[in-house]
């Protein structure tokens, strides 16, 4: 059966999108352009229906969409975390502007990796994390942090994360050193946090939980690694350089620099 690859052009504008998401009916794209400009864009429609704007002055890094498709945040290099309530379109809407409701105390440290839970958590809460190795758990409804934990690593730096389906481990990568980190939502101290040596060559820049809960996929530039979560130990090694590192079920999917599309079952 052969394939078809469809493009869309989300502006005409010579700006570069900075941070991009999708809705989970994968109706619309939310992305950012390094004009700081925040846009949810019509994949039916091909056209762009609403502009988000929030208190950001400085880049944005990543954008997320609630489960329900109805709350987004933004969070930014400039230490700002915005949220916004998504407005419900249709065929005859104009493109309209909506103004952040709430946002959190503004801090040194720039917000990195953030995403929010998933189901009905997620219309609730979401997980961030900081260039100064924090991982926050928040409020979304009334804008607040309600657990925060510092990973007490000076050689490592967190650049992705990614939570369990259910909702109680979330799982860290980073720069620096070659380790995973895992803390359990339940019990965000310290003392929770477990440090993960992995058999990476090279420290894993991508770290992802698959959907199932029981495995998480590790990578770096020169290969990716399965890991069993009940034991923590690798059970799938390849030897595969990838760009980026998605995980569903137990199929693995990622893209390679050259552009090639691979999947592969552990």
């Amino acid at each position: 059966m052969e394939s078809k690859v469809v493009a869309y052009k989300l502006y005409s504008d010579a700006s570069n999108i900075q941070g991009i998401t999708t809705s989970k009916d994968s109706k619309y794209v939310f992305y950012v352009s390094d004009t700081n400009e925040i846009s949810q864009w019509d994949l039916i429609a091909n056209k762009s229906v609403n502009k988000f704007k929030g208190s950001h002055n400085g880049q944005i890094n990543f954008l997320g969409v609630s489960p329900s498709n109805k709350l987004m945040f933004s969070a930014g290099e400039d230490g700002h975390f915005c949220f916004y309530k998504v407005p419900e379109v249709s065929e005859e809407s104009e493109e309209s502007v909506t103004k952040f409701y709430g946002e959190l105390p503004k801090i040194e440290n720039q917000y990195w990796v953030s995403l929010f839970m998933h189901e009905e958590e997620g219309d609730k809460k979401c997980v961030a994390t900081t260039l100064g190795n924090e991982i926050l758990i928040i409020d979304v409804i009334n804008c607040k942090v309600l657990q925060k934990v510092k990973v007490n690593s000076n050689d490592q730096t967190i650049c992705d994360c990614s939570i369990t389906l259910d909702n109680t481990m979330i799982v860290c990568a980073g720069y620096g050193t070659t380790n995973l980190i895992t803390v359990e939502t339940a019990s965000m101290t310290e003392d929770k946090v477990k440090v993960i040596p992995s058999k990476h060559s090279k420290p894993p820049a991508w770290g992802q939980v698959t959907m199932d809960g029981k495995y998480i996929l590790s990578s770096n530039e020169r290969e990716s690694i399965v890991w069993e979560i009940k034991t923590m130990e690798p059970i799938c090694d390849e030897g595969v350089r990838f760009v980026g590192l998605f995980a569903h079920n137990r199929i693995c999917r990622g893209a390679i620099q050259d552009g090639l599309y691979m999947k592969w079952k552990p």
